[in-house]
C-alpha cells in the first residue's frame, strides 16, 4: 500500500475510532480548547481553528522530522476535523 493511502487510512481511523474513544466526542473537545485559549488570547476563537491549529503544529513538528509519518497522519486527521467543524458552522 502506498504511504498516501496507508496515511489517509489511519488518519481516519484514528479520527473515528480510537482517539474518538480517547478524547471523546470532537466537536465537544474543541469547543472545551477554543473556550480555553479564548480566555488565554482574549479574542473569539471558532472551534474548526483548533483544528487547523493542531495540523500547523504538527506542520511544524514535520519540517523538523519529515520522516515521522505520525505527524502527516494526525496532520491530516486535524485537517478533517476542521473540515467538518467549518462545514457544521454554516
Amino acid at each position: 500500500m502506498k504511504a498516501r493511502k496507508r496515511i489517509l487510512k489511519e488518519a481516519s481511523s484514528l479520527i473515528s475510532g480510537d482517539r474518538h474513544k480517547q478524547h471523546g466526542d470532537a466537536k465537544e473537545n474543541f469547543t472545551n480548547i477554543a473556550k480555553g485559549w479564548e480566555v488565554i488570547l482574549g479574542v473569539e476563537i471558532p472551534i474548526y481553528k483548533v483544528g487547523l491549529c493542531f495540523d500547523w503544529a504538527k506542520t511544524c513538528r514535520t519540517n523538523a522530522s519529515p520522516k515521522e509519518m505520525d505527524n502527516y497522519t494526525d496532520g491530516c486527521g486535524y485537517k478533517a476535523l476542521a473540515g467538518e467543524l467549518a462545514a457544521d458552522e454554516e
